[in-house]
Order: structure tokens, then C-alpha cells, then sequence
């Protein structure tokens, strides 16, 4: 009889601790899952200000890169509005009707002749037959072969052609002076797009894009960091929902009889 007490006194000494401490782990896990959902959305709002952050760092470039732009297109209309541009291109077009004058006499009078005729009238041939070849389907080694043979009529016509030029003197006059007007013309561009380089207006532009890629670069890594940060409390929040969901299931009930 005295230990059949004993035995429900434990009993109910046993729902008295329980009667404790389920109340005080279900308060635990509430607090715990209160704060891993303010943590997760402190940092959702973190991605997001650090991503409103990178669109205005993102409009910043854009604005610095076109501020270089305009910078180099003003420098470019000034060069090219300069007379010495100006005498460099009517120097080119002068040589280039030079040899213009020069060299067709000479080509309009090879175009009549036999020799000449002939070689175009085999290019025409030889063009037709890899047209014909291709309609047909030809095979990889016969198309090959008509193309090689058509690569070389043509270049016959260009050969005469060039022997007919390098043998005229007035010709390679001519030439050799549109030679030096288009390197003239280079040799300004070159000159120009060093001499940019030093200018106030251009070097004040690209150092202000380079700060502004550098910036969009440090506000991308905030980004970045934001989102880890983002991912591992929303993985925190999970972890606390299915530890009060287990608590729940796990919690122990004790019947007295």
C-alpha cells in the first residue's frame, strides 16, 4: 500500500516538472523563431537597400561613361576641324586621283587586248562551272578542285593587270605619293589618340569612370554578401520552425492512474 503511494506521488511530481518545463521550451522556441525571423528579414531588407544601392552605382557609370565619350568625341571634331586634318585628306584625294589618271590608261588598254580577253573569258568559265558544280551537289573533291581553278583565273587578271602598272613609271609615281598621303593621314590619328591621353578634359573623365567602376564593383560585393547573408538566415528560420515543430510532436504525455 505504502509503495503503491510512493509510486503515484512520483507520478505527480513527474507532471509537476513536466507542467515546468514543456511551458518554458515552448516559450524557448517561439523566442528563438521570433528571432530568426526578424533576423531574416533584417536581412532581406539589407539585400534589398544594397541592391537599390548598385542600380544608382550602376547609373553612375553609365553617366561616366558617357561624360568620356563626349569628352573624346569634342576632342576628335576638334582635330578633325583642324587645317592640318583638313590638308591631309585633300592631300589623299588629291593622290588618289593622281593615280587614278595614271593607271586607268593603262588598264583600259590591256582590257583590249587578246590576251587579256582571253584570260577573262576563261575566269568566266571556270566561275560557271563551280556554279555548276554546287547545283549539282558536287562532291568535296571536285568543288575543290574548280574552285582552285577558278582561283587561279582570276588571279591571272590580276597579274597582268599588275605587270602592266609596275612597268609604267608615271604609275608608280602616283602610287607611291597615295602611299605617303594615307600614311600621313595615320600617322595624325596615331598622334591624336596619344595626345588625348594628356589631355585635362579626358584624364578628369576617365578617372571619374574608374572611381565609378570601383565603387560598383565594392557595392556589387556588398550585394554579394548580403544575400549569403540573406540564404543562411532563411536556413536559420527553417532550422527554428522544425525544431518547434519536432518539440511539439516530441512533447510527453503522462497518464495517472
Amino acid at each position: 500500500m505504502r509503495s503503491g503511494k510512493s509510486f503515484t506521488r512520483f507520478h505527480i511530481y513527474t507532471l509537476f516538472l513536466l507542467a515546468l518545463i514543456v511551458p518554458i521550451a515552448t516559450v524557448q522556441a517561439a523566442q528563438s523563431k521570433q528571432a530568426a525571423a526578424k533576423q531574416e528579414n533584417q536581412a532581406d531588407e539589407a539585400v534589398q537597400q544594397a541592391t537599390k544601392r548598385l542600380s544608382e552605382a550602376d547609373r553612375v557609370v553609365d553617366s561616366a561613361q558617357h561624360d568620356l565619350e563626349k569628352q573624346v568625341d569634342s576632342l576628335r571634331n576638334q582635330f578633325e576641324n583642324s587645317q592640318e586634318w583638313a590638308d591631309a585628306q585633300s592631300g589623299v584625294k588629291r593622290a588618289q586621283a593622281d593615280r587614278e589618271m595614271a593607271v586607268k590608261p593603262l588598264l583600259d588598254g590591256l582590257h583590249e587586248e587578246p590576251k587579256y580577253k582571253a584570260a577573262l573569258e576563261q575566269k568566266d568559265r571556270c566561275a560557271a562551272e563551280v556554279d555548276r558544280l554546287r547545283a549539282a551537289k558536287a562532291s568535296p573533291k571536285e568543288m575543290t578542285a574548280a574552285a582552285t581553278k577558278s582561283a587561279g583565273a582570276s588571279g591571272e587578271l590580276l597579274r597582268m593587270e599588275q605587270v602592266v602598272v609596275n612597268g609604267d613609271v608615271a604609275a608608280q609615281a602616283a602610287i607611291k605619293k597615295l602611299a605617303e598621303a594615307l600614311k600621313r593621314t595615320n600617322d595624325l590619328k596615331s598622334a591624336f589618340n596619344e595626345s588625348i591621353k594628356t589631355k585635362p578634359e579626358f584624364t578628369a573623365a576617365r578617372n571619374a569612370l574608374t572611381e565609378a567602376r570601383m565603387a560598383r564593383d565594392k557595392v556589387a560585393e556588398e550585394v554579394r554578401q548580403a544575400k549569403q547573408r540573406e540564404a543562411q538566415a532563411r536556413a536559420e528560420q527553417e532550422k527554428s520552425k522544425s525544431k518547434q515543430n519536432g518539440g511539439r510532436a516530441n512533447r510527453i504525455r503522462v497518464r495517472v492512474r
